[in-house]
């Protein structure tokens, strides 16, 4: 499934030293006074052992071990990451555009993530600390310079790249934390459950619109995954694709004024969200392009269409 060019989005043991205090250094009188500083000596030696124990127990080995394991491995950075209603991929996105203009993108990013979110949404309602915040800058950066197409939206091909050009690796490295794109995928879910639609649009109302000549099914889907583009980065996008195609004042052409009904618009999201998951580098210019219908047929999203729908490919 193409898509009409759009914006890129995305979618970077202080050691104090330690001087031992010296004691008199005048030299005895006599022999009770030099019997007295033997004594002051062996006490101050007792007292050098004890203040050397007491540094050894603020000894920073055990705080440097849990940095070690990496700059977001902690309770602040984990309250973040893992609370289901946060999304860092959408944050960071939201990041990423705002920063195209700095010198510095890695930094700018960070600098970003470590803020305030300006968005009131729930998903982009969080902080990260600015060492952790700095790891995913590096990893968004990385992604947007090296895998530009790869990961304009998250999924198997941009997780390929990211590990290629080094871009997961290092971030591993830095935050201490595993890292992918691919959130659990409803549509195949579904699937295994045997509960997707099958022959969605083999009724009346359906078929009579896509026998109608006058009516271009494959350019409408396509204008309708251009108006969600905005989306592509949050679950929304599919909903949104759907609903443009059972909408009849989705578009002014004339050859997209029908509405599909609920369940066959549904497989025509379904489609969407496979094409631009699996298959957006060989299809973001040619929908026809042998590459992109090669693409589609192997990541399953022709055959799944068939299925869904009861109809043959669009393209």
């Amino acid at each position: 499934m193409s898509l009409r060019p759009r914006q890129r989005r995305l979618w970077p043991l202080v050691v104090v030293p330690f001087m031992a205090c010296q004691g008199p250094t005048d030299a005895p009188a006599g022999g009770d006074t030099a019997s007295d500083v033997s004594a002051e000596t062996s006490t101050d030696t007792t007292d050098t052992t004890d203040t050397t124990d007491t540094t050894d127990t603020t000894d920073t080995t055990d705080t440097t071990d849990t940095t070690e394991l990496g700059a977001c491995v902690n309770p602040i950075d984990a309250a973040a990451l893992d609370d289901p209603s946060h999304s860092i991929l959408q944050r960071g996105a939201l990041c990423a555009v705002e920063s195209l203009g700095s010198s510095q993108l890695a930094a700018a990013i960070a600098a970003c993530l470590a803020a305030e979110p300006v968005s009131s949404e729930p998903e982009n309602a969080f902080t990260l600390t600015p060492a952790c915040a700095s790891c995913f800058g590096d990893l968004f950066a990385c992604t947007m310079q090296a895998c530009t197409i790869e990961c304009l939206v998250p999924g198997a091909e941009c997780d390929a790249c990211a590990e290629t050009a080094g871009c997961t690796p290092a971030f591993e490295g830095c935050s201490g934390r595993e890292f992918t794109t691919q959130a659990p995928s409803a549509p195949a879910d579904t699937a295994s459950s045997g509960s997707v639609p099958t022959d969605a649009c083999q009724n009346p109302g359906d078929l009579g619109i896509v026998n109608d000549p006058t009516f271009d099914l494959a350019d409408k889907l396509i204008q309708c995954e251009g108006q969600a583009v905005g989306v592509m980065l949050t679950p929304d996008f599919e909903p949104l694709v759907a609903a443009c195609m059972a909408d009849v004042q989705a578009s002014a052409n004339p050859a997209h004024a029908f509405a599909l009904s609920g369940e066959c618009a549904d497989c025509f999201g379904a489609h969407a969200t496979c094409v631009v998951t699996d298959c957006l580098g060989a299809c973001a210019v040619d929908a026809y392009a042998p590459d992109c219908l090669a693409c589609q047929q192997a990541a399953g999203c022709t055959s799944a269409f068939e299925a869904c729908t009861g109809l043959p490919p669009l393209f």
